[in-house]
């Protein structure tokens, strides 16, 4: 029997962790097949981490995520590793070499998926446009979309939220910041959606694995040739300053990406797929509870408490993924070498020990402990766009002039044993003067 570890009453880590309990174990004594949305299978337990499979633990507690998050011996998952997930099994027997290409092309592109050299040089390129201080701009561009969108849409009837509204919103956003048409824009949603719907490992099938492949290969075609095409004009500060970074570079590491344009192509697909969905889930979260709706709608300066809750409760990306580059002891317990790490912010966000009743939308809450967009050198380098255009959405809805209510909604996406994206089906709303 493990010991019980201080105050809490959790149970000390083991010395391995092929003898921390397995994810399979604890639903199994749950009676249930994937991890709640209020994730209590998991607080339920005195155990701090547990096993997804012999290779990969799950980090859910805030204080071991906090603790974690900033470890320098855990990095991005590798790209070849990362790719292998989509290339294992008989789905990709299915795949031509050209096929195979796309889906290795975008992964090796991606900050996420850089080595510890590389990411060093191109985190800061992709995340000091997006600092604070650098909003202004971007906020001016946002209210003017969604202010423009509230005018077609209040009065209009029933609409599907994500579709009508938060999706529209984001394609407007990046194609007056991209220099991208409006026929470029609706092409690219079409392409981002059917990347979106196949991309699941879960549910993994030939025909969605060739889809998403193809999809890839296309989103990759157009978008880095709108980027190419606008920065080539000169006109675009933002990709102007990107453009002076890499050029200032004096020597590339192995595995650097192909080309500047490339690498902003494929690490903005969260800015538009995972934004849109931010906004939703938020909006959401705001009218399910009428009295937080009202004290926003007559005090503005309530929002970005409000902003900040709802993507504590729903925050549309849960988890990521850490491997760890060289064994290392974590209290004690021995994480060999090439463990895959994954890191459930979302988990972090309902810790009971942290938040007071952590499944109810407060206003009043201190949101400085939140995990939302992770913690250490992986941190979200869109953090703080992401909250500007949630912002600048809920703004333009939830005014006292406004009347808005939820018709109705689907259930919410939870298709993994644990919880990677988080999204609210069929979100049908009313705008109303």
């Amino acid at each position: 029997m493990r010991e019980t570890g201080g105050s809490t009453g959790l149970h000390s880590l083991p010395p391995h962790i092929d003898e921390l309990p397995s994810l399979d174990e604890v639903l199994r004594q749950a009676n249930s097949h994937r991890v709640s949305l209020d994730d209590s299978e998991l607080f339920a337990l005195q155990d701090r981490i547990i096993r997804l499979d012999d290779e990969s633990i799950l980090i859910f507690r805030h204080e071991d995520l906090r603790r974690l998050g900033p470890n320098p011996n855990l990095g991005n998952v590798p790209a070849e590793i990362f790719v292998q997930q989509f290339l294992d099994g008989p789905s990709a027997d299915h795949l031509d070499p050209r096929q195979r290409e796309s889906i290795w092309r975008f992964q090796r592109n991606a900050v996420f998926t850089t080595t510890k050299p590389v990411h060093e040089i191109t985190k800061p390129i992709l995340s000091k446009p997006l600092i604070p201080g650098a909003m202004p701009p971007f906020r001016a561009i946002a209210e003017s979309m969604s202010q423009e969108l509230v005018g077609r849409v209040v009065d209009a009837g029933e609409i599907d939220f994500l579709e009508d509204f938060a999706q529209p919103f984001v394609f407007a956003f990046w194609a007056e910041v991209l220099g991208m048409s409006e026929g470029e824009a609706l092409q690219l949603r079409g392409i981002m959606a059917g990347m979106a719907a196949n991309s699941s490992l879960q549910h993994r099938t030939p025909e969605g694995l060739v889809a998403y492949a193809q999809a890839l290969g296309e989103y990759l075609e157009l978008l880095t040739g709108i980027i190419e095409r606008t920065r080539l004009e000169g006109h675009n500060a933002f990709l102007n300053w990107r453009a002076q970074q890499f050029k200032d570079i004096k020597a590339t590491p192995e595995g650097f990406p192909e080309s500047q344009d490339i690498a902003l192509a494929v690490d903005l697909f969260d800015g538009f797929y995972a934004v849109g969905i931010a906004i939703s889930n938020c909006l959401f979260a705001l009218l399910a509870h009428p009295q937080s709706y009202e004290r926003v709608r007559h005090d503005p300066g309530l929002l970005p408490n409000a902003v900040s809750e709802g993507l504590r409760l729903y925050a549309p990306v849960r988890l990521i993924a850490r491997y760890a580059s060289v064994a290392m002891h974590y209290d004690e317990m021995l994480i060999p070498a090439h463990t895959k790490v994954v890191m459930y912010w979302g988990g972090g966000n309902r810790d009971p020990s942290v938040f007071e009743e952590p499944g109810q939308f407060d206003l009043t809450r201190n949101h400085a402990r939140s995990t939302t967009f992770g913690a250490g050198a992986q941190i979200c380098p869109g953090r703080n766009l992401t909250r500007t255009l949630v912002a600048a959405c809920l703004s333009a809805l939830v005014r006292a002039d406004l009347s808005i209510r939820i018709v109705s909604h689907g259930d919410w996406t939870l298709d993994t044993p644990v919880t990677n994206e988080l999204r609210l089906e069929n979100l049908v709303v009313s705008v109303e003067r």
